[in-house]
């Protein structure tokens, strides 16, 4: 069963003449066999015992199946059929052939001996198959620490200039993990586009947190995507953290070519290029029907975009996006060509200039954006994912830049979740007002006019709560807003729910006091989280209910740490120098518990990872665990120089960085155990 090396090297040379350098993929990917499968490998291991499971194996007889077992990565792309080997051949041994199962399966299981656990190995399955091009068929490549199942740290360490940083992989009992050679990398910030609120207890939606002090882009699966610079290679790139700790290379370009903006929905991911190139990238770990790879082109025809990057918005089943002189395109999300619908006139003639802002119904099947004669003079359209559009305002009309002081935040337009109903704010009278318009039979409706909203700018347009009504943002600038409410989409009907002005009878928002910060969702609920900075110097958050027509304020020291619990009932948000948990859906007077955790402020917290408490930083010299159920603290850490804070893979456990002067302890703080040290180093933070 077992091939000697020169053998393995010599069965594969033919194949791996073809081959060529593949910087963009640091794991390997197969390619779809002769049935129209592509074989798939899970790997796995305990203390004891490894197992591998492929799957997706072709059973025809003339097809001879092999297992590549290396012990270090390989990047290279192998044949005609785009085979990219992450197993690198000069440390490899080749296993096989091996019996596939009628259903397309190979278990392999092997004792894990104490001496070799902590040995890391990769492996990858290949079909010899003359059936195929190239004679080749491979699944991707998986990567196992022999002996830990436990997900790997990466961590952030100095490099050999100020400004740069390796990273490095720990296995969870401090000892080095899979090494890694991303070394001397610059890390910069990502921008999330389309992004209406901080997501912070959205998990199960794509967001943008800071982390290892650089904004980056975390999955609802916990993986996190960063972007990086190489100066030494002249390169620049995406690379995903997944949450075991394995470290994927995205994509990888020329120095400057990656822009900041990119996108994400659950199942792909869309960026840019500066050579004009827009890409989109599967998240699932498979590959695109044809190709041996996650990550395809779909700039559309004419082979470069002037692409207005702000513009990214995932739906259903597409991509929407707009190019500055072709205007909006749908790039559908099986990866087919994509298309520029047809627009209606606006003010008789073709638009000419087309608005970054493109919003999206709750169903994403329909899209809201602006398009005109100029940046001002605008018409508002909304289009249908499968192309159809029809022109809502049917009168040029100047609604650009409006919108409150959030960054990203993007409000100018709002559908409703069906894409039923649109609302925009107007421009063209004396004040600033918000229109409402059916999609299908538009007849725009005033909704913040005379007497209602008198002599004051419209901080946002409106938001279209579940249980129907509109959410208005209203005041007489950026830090002087109030939220209201209308339940019947009428101006005569409208109720003020934060009521900070100093009267709160029509003309309503005379004197409000918000500058808002966000206006926050959670899964499953009906209600607003509503954080802002109050005229009286507090930052506060609010639980806003437009079923109940109220807002009632739940901190009043809000620094934007929280969670919600995993079946997102409950919420924590950190107040100060404590923690508060409510439900918003409580209609109590005693709805919010206040816990403190000692004198200081919050300045870091992270969830748990099944999300049943919160570790958290309080000032720079203590550790505090919050405990969800039983509504207890625990201080963990005391007195000591506090640098980062990570989440462990158990809910009671969290690792700790402690230490300056270029020495740095790795430690692991337990609930109800205490903190031990694992390592010494020089690390700044955690990346995952």
């Amino acid at each position: 069963m077992h091939l000697a090396r020169s053998h393995a090297l010599a069965v594969f040379a033919l194949i791996a003449l073809g081959s060529t350098s593949l910087l963009a993929q640091d794991l390997g990917r197969g390619n779809v066999g002769f049935d129209g499968f592509e074989p798939r490998l899970d790997v796995s291991t305990t203390t004891d015992v490894a197992r591998l499971r492929a799957s997706n194996l072709t059973k025809d007889p003339s097809a001879q199946t092999f297992v590549l077992v290396g012990t270090a990565p390989g990047r290279a792309r192998i044949g005609t059929r785009g085979i990219v080997l992450g197993v690198d051949l000069a440390s490899t041994v080749v296993v096989g052939p091996l019996p596939v199962a009628s259903s397309g399966v190979v278990d392999i299981s092997f004792f894990v001996a104490p001496q070799v656990r902590g040995v890391p190995l990769f492996f990858q399955m290949l079909q010899v198959d003359p059936r195929v091009s190239d004679g080749l068929v491979a699944s991707d490549s998986k990567s196992v620490v022999l002996g830990y199942a436990a997900p790997e740290l990466v961590l952030v360490r100095p490099g050999t200039a100020s400004g740069l940083v390796d990273l490095e992989r720990r296995l969870d009992d401090g000892t080095p993990g899979t090494a890694v050679s991303f070394r001397d990398l610059t890390l910069l910030d990502l921008e999330l586009t389309s992004l209406d609120e901080t997501r912070t207890y959205r998990e199960d939606l794509p967001r943008n947190p800071v982390v290892a002090g650089t904004r980056v882009l975390e999955l609802p699966d916990g993986s996190r995507v960063v972007r990086y610079r190489d100066e030494s290679r002249k390169k620049s790139g995406l690379l995903r953290v997944h949450d075991g700790g394995r470290l994927e290379v995205v994509f990888e370009g020329e120095l400057a070519e990656l822009k900041c903006r990119i996108l994400a929905s659950k199942t792909h991911l869309a960026f840019a290029t500066d050579s004009h190139r827009l890409y989109l990238y599967r998240l699932d770990e498979t590959n695109w029907p044809g190709r041996a790879e996650p990550i395809l082109d779909i700039t559309p025809p004419a082979n470069e975009i002037d692409f207005l990057d702000a513009s990214l918005v995932f739906g259903e089943r597409v991509l929407a996006f707009v190019d500055e002189h072709r205007g909006l395109f749908l790039a559908p999300l099986d990866g087919s060509v994509p298309f520029a619908p047809l627009l209606p006139p606006s003010g008789g003639r073709a638009p000419e200039f087309f608005d970054s802002e493109v919003a999206v119904s709750g169903d994403g099947r329909t899209f809201a954006f602006g398009a005109g004669r100029d940046r001002e003079l605008k018409d508002v359209y909304v289009v249908r994912d499968d192309g159809a559009a029809v022109n809502i305002t049917k009168k040029p009309t100047i609604y650009a830049d409006v919108g409150y002081s959030n960054p990203g935040r993007r409000v100018e337009l709002a559908l409703d979740h069906d894409g039923r109903l649109v609302s925009w704010v107007d421009r063209t009278i004396k004040d600033d007002a918000n229109f409402v318009s059916s999609v299908e039979f538009p007849a725009p409706v005033l909704i913040t006019g005379d007497p209602m909203f008198k002599c004051i700018d419209i901080g946002t347009t409106s938001r279209f709560p579940p249980k129907g009504g509109l959410l208005i943002v209203a005041g007489q600038g950026d830090a002087m807003l109030d939220l209201f409410f209308s339940p019947q989409m009428k101006k005569e009907d409208v109720v003020p729910l934060t009521k900070t002005a100093t009267s709160n009878v029509p003309p309503y928002a005379s004197d409000s006091k918000l500058d808002l910060f966000d206006i926050a969702t959670y899964r499953g609920g009906d209600q607003y989280l509503t954080w802002a900075h109050h005229e009286q110097g507090f930052d506060g958050l609010w639980v806003v209910d437009t079923v109940h027509e109220d807002a009632r304020l739940v901190a009043k020291s809000h620094a934007g740490f929280g969670m919600s619990s995993a079946d997102a009932r409950t919420l924590v948000i950190d107040d100060g120098n404590a923690f508060v948990v409510f439900d918003p859906r409580s209609r109590s007077s005693s709805f919010a518990t206040r816990v403190a955790l000692g004198s200081a402020k919050v300045t870091a917290a992270v969830p748990a990872r099944d999300r049943t408490a919160m570790f958290a930083i309080a000032g720079t010299r203590e550790l505090w665990a919050f405990d969800l159920a039983s509504a207890k603290t625990e201080r963990l850490v005391k007195d000591a120089d506090l640098r980062d804070v990570s989440a462990s893979s158990t809910s009671s456990a969290c690792f700790v960085l402690v230490g300056s002067n270029g020495v740095v302890e790795l430690q692991v703080a337990k609930r109800g155990t205490g903190v031990t040290q694992l390592a010494t180093g020089t690390w700044t933070a955690f990346l995952r």
